[in-house]
């Protein structure tokens, strides 16, 4: 009874789409993700120059406050590794689905399938999607923060025009990356589901526990509980996210 409740949601998603157009669809987002990634990490390139400049600046003139000032973005430029490491996280994730849509090319069985990581496409869509909006967020928010820091000193720092006018480029780029991804996924983000019985719950489950090993922080598993609130599995993350400070994006393990 569990393969065939799986298999028929299997057939159900290939009803919408064919097992090559998820794989071209994966395989393009997973491009687009690592283009995204190294803007972010060029960009974090162009920051540290930039407040490493204005630190030394503030030195020279025996500006405490405006150091103290760069000293902390310097040390909250982190967050670009946290952003690189969440895109990571369902970069990693849609590998193991196109892997498993690979198989299925090559013995066209649905039942075989049904016992894939495809059985979750459905939901891993929905919630990357909302992964994917919380990164835009906290990428803008923290970016909104370095100009604010900037602005407290009574007389900013100089910057090279050249590394301003780069930083501004990869700005662009990286809100228009985010757009892109955002609405490459979105578009199966909103796939109809079946009610689950209590095999494919099980086997979703089992999935689950899985995937929910890529996702190491806080703030993911906190997203994982919310997209999944009325669903059993969603009790999977229920002591870890229980665990982190609020105001802390952690690593779990």
């Amino acid at each position: 009874m569990e393969v065939r409740d799986a298999e028929s949601i299997i057939k159900g998603l290939y009803r919408l789409y064919s097992r090559s157009s998820l794989l071209i669809h994966l395989e393009d987002l997973n491009d687009q993700i690592n283009q995204l990634i190294h803007k972010l990490q060029a960009s974090a390139a162009l920051h540290t120059l930039k407040l490493s400049q204005g630190r030394r600046y503030a030195e020279a003139g025996k500006d405490a406050s405006l150091t103290q000032i760069l000293d902390e973005r310097l040390s909250s430029l982190q967050f670009y590794d946290i952003i690189t490491q969440k895109l990571d996280h369902l970069r990693r994730t849609h590998f193991i689905l196109t892997e498993d849509l690979k198989k299925g090319l090559t013995h066209q069985d649905t039942s075989e399938d049904a016992s894939s990581f495809i059985i979750i496409f459905p939901e891993l869509m929905k919630l990357h999607f909302q992964l994917l909006l919380l990164i835009q967020q906290e990428y803008t928010s923290e970016i909104n923060g370095l100009e604010i820091h900037f602005a407290k000193a009574t007389e900013p720092p100089p910057s090279e025009e050249s590394v301003d006018i780069q930083l501004d480029h990869y700005h662009k780029a990286i809100e228009k990356s985010m757009r892109e991804v955002l609405e490459a996924v979105k578009s199966y983000a909103n796939l109809p589901e079946r009610v689950d019985t209590d095999d494919t719950i099980s086997v979703k489950t089992r999935k689950f526990e899985h995937v929910l090993s890529l996702y190491t922080m806080n703030s993911e598993r906190l997203v994982f509980k919310a997209v999944f609130e009325n669903r059993p599995y969603q009790n999977l993350v229920s002591v870890e996210s229980e665990a982190a400070c609020a105001d802390e994006d952690i690593e779990l393990f």
